[in-house]
This record gives structure tokens, sequence and C-alpha cells, in this order.
């Protein structure tokens, strides 16, 4: 599993497992447990690699991620209006298929 997390972006970790995204840009989950083929071990640094089935998400601020279960909480908690999206933040991670 690899995450990435986007500028002015930050992951609240809980003993128990779970993350929550803040900030005004996206954590970006990849889940590659159910890869079926992958040319990463075949291809230079420069050039490009292929992944296939692998699971892909995009969780902006206030939303939770399991990291035991590997799952996304699909509800959105904000403790403080430092910890909303900017605007537009959602409609952007929500875009991309």
């Amino acid at each position: 599993m690899g995450l990435g997390i986007d500028e002015d972006t930050a992951i609240e970790v809980t003993t128990s497992g779970r993350f929550t995204a803040l900030g005004s840009g996206c954590v970006t989950v990849l889940d590659g447990r159910s890869l079926t083929h992958s040319t990463v071990s075949d291809t230079w640094a420069d050039e490009p690699f292929a992944l296939t089935d692998v699971t892909l998400h995009l969780l902006p601020g206030g939303y939770s991620f399991d990291l035991i279960t590997r799952r996304p909480s699909l509800t959105i908690a904000f403790s403080s209006a430092e910890t909303q999206p900017a605007p537009g933040a959602r409609e952007f991670c929500s875009a991309i298929p």
C-alpha cells in the first residue's frame, strides 16, 4: 500500500490504525493487494511502467481510512474549520474516474 499526501495536507493517525485526512488537498491511497500484473521490476527509473488491478482512493480533508481493513470511511468528520477542505477540493478529488 502506498500513500501520497498533497501539499497543505496531513494525516492524523490513531493507535487503532485509522487515519483522517486534514487540510486543503487530498490523500491518495494506492492498494496493490489485488495487483495482477506489474512491469515495475522490468523498467528503468525514467520509463513508464504498468500496474493492473490496483485500488485507488482519493480522500479530501475530513475523510478517514482504516489501515487494517484497507477501507475508507465515507462519513466526513470535521473537528474545526482548519480541517475542512478548500473550496473545490472535494470536486477535484471526485472528478477523477
